[in-house]
């Protein structure tokens, strides 16, 4: 049955008292003038209004934060909440669909697209931990004044927040340490910047922002690989999505036994995992940089959120030592005091990352921590020298021969050899590290 109106019901209510006071009383008075007036000028308008009324979102569509509205969410740095292109032919709402009542919060930023159904999480009774979030939080309240820096559970959309602003500060840093900005990088396909291939796009030269799907359940991270990808990984997975032209990090909170259920684990593991994704991407991802480097970059800006989370890229048997060994500078310097160490000259030819064992890992992050201490413009020199080469016969993008390109690379931003490297790397770790 058809809801009545009600401001049909009140013109009925007004009639009918009319009426009551007998048919001698004039239709023409002012008083039935004025509320006939009224009534003309607002009906049509009360019926406009109910058609162009937006339908209601759910409540958890709802973020407390900006309460979804426009100017607040420019002000936080954010393009949309959805819907928004993803992939290779699928977008969040063919996610969403697939997906059906996972509870998906979608978030666009200058530079990323980020999906997530993580659930909310309590800051534990840690000192270091709680102050370390309530400096974030206050970063935070910059853009989003509703957010509490103090507050002690970190709700869904919260979290979110959070990790929207720790992508962007990456993706600044990384910036900044390359010397570039989003103008640095052509805007349409196949065209050079003064003379130089930077790319396929504006997001560091790729074409599309780069994605990051959050899930809770290890169940929602496998059906969305299954579905989209034709994926079917037990741990964090990293694809390109090579005709979207993006990048993208999925992975869950339930992968590595729960160990990512906590939300500083989870946080080193995004920033790990994405400066992969940032290092591909750089002037267009074209060819795979030497797994070391990759590899150790990748531990130093995830150490220096936490050293007691790290990330593998190789075989679970890692993990087990890794929960026990977190010093690693003093687990470095005990390696080269007593010559335990792969030579730089085996490390350079690495191409896959099953030949990193545990201790190799150790020593290419401190590797990368020394050559970043010894000259931080090296890491500007070593990518570019290492990306956007165009072979000059064939007009493409071919960096050749990966080994000889890295020496010549480390030559011109470090001044280093391989065997140069390991004698200075090594007397600074002597010097440098504490022995317990």
């Amino acid at each position: 049955m058809e809801k009545e109106n009600p401001l049909r019901l009140e013109l009925q209510h007004y009639k009918r008292k009319i009426f009551a006071r007998g048919a001698h009383k004039s239709f023409l008075s002012p008083n039935f003038f004025v509320l006939s007036l009224f009534i003309t000028l607002l009906f049509p308008a009360f019926l406009f209004g109910q058609k162009r009324r937006s339908p209601k979102l759910p409540r958890w569509k709802i973020d407390p934060y900006t309460k979804n509205d426009p100017e607040a969410m420019k002000k936080a740095g954010y393009v949309s909440f959805g819907p928004f292109p993803w992939g290779d032919g699928h977008d969040s709402t063919k996610i969403q669909k697939a997906l059906g009542k996972a509870k998906i919060i979608w978030v666009e930023t200058a530079h990323f697209r980020i999906g997530s159904t993580l659930v909310p999480w309590q800051l534990p009774f840690d000192f270091k931990i709680r102050k370390q979030y309530r400096a974030e939080l206050s970063e935070l309240q910059k853009k989003l004044p509703r957010v509490n820096p103090k507050k002690k559970t970190l709700d869904r959309w919260l979290r979110v927040h959070l990790f929207a602003h720790r992508l962007e500060k990456l993706y600044a840093d990384f910036s900044k340490r390359l010397g570039v900005t989003d103008k640095s990088f052509p805007t349409k396909e196949n065209t050079f910047m003064k003379g130089e291939y930077w790319g396929q796009g504006p997001y560091l030269g790729m074409k599309n922002k780069y994605t990051v799907l959050l899930f809770d359940r290890v169940s929602e991270h496998l059906a969305y690989l299954s579905t989209f990808t034709g994926r079917v990984q037990k741990f964090a997975v990293r694809h390109h999505f090579k005709k979207f032209g993006s990048l993208m990090l999925c992975t869950a909170s339930g992968l590595e036994d729960g160990r990512l259920k906590n939300d500083v684990a989870m946080h080193v593991h995004v920033i790990w995992n994405t400066v992969h994704n940032l290092i591909d991407g750089y002037r267009h991802y074209t060819h795979d940089l030497p797994v070391w480097f990759k590899e150790g970059m990748a531990h130093w800006y995830g150490r220096r959120i936490s050293p007691k989370w790290n990330n593998f890229d190789q075989n679970e048997s890692a993990r087990a030592d890794l929960r026990s060994t977190w010093r690693w500078d003093v687990a470095v310097r005990k390696l080269v005091y007593q010559k335990k160490v792969t030579p730089a000259a085996a490390v350079l030819k690495w191409r896959d990352y099953s030949q990193i064992k545990f201790n190799d890992h150790l020593c290419i992050w401190s590797r990368i921590d020394y050559l970043m201490k010894k000259n931080p413009q090296g890491f500007r020199i070593y990518m570019n020298n290492m990306k956007g080469v165009i072979n000059k016969k064939t007009g493409m993008v071919d960096i050749g021969d990966i080994i000889k390109a890295q020496r010549k690379a480390l030559r011109k931003a470090w001044n280093v050899s391989a065997l140069s490297l390991d004698e200075k790397w090594k007397e600074w770790v002597l010097k440098t590290y504490p022995s317990r």
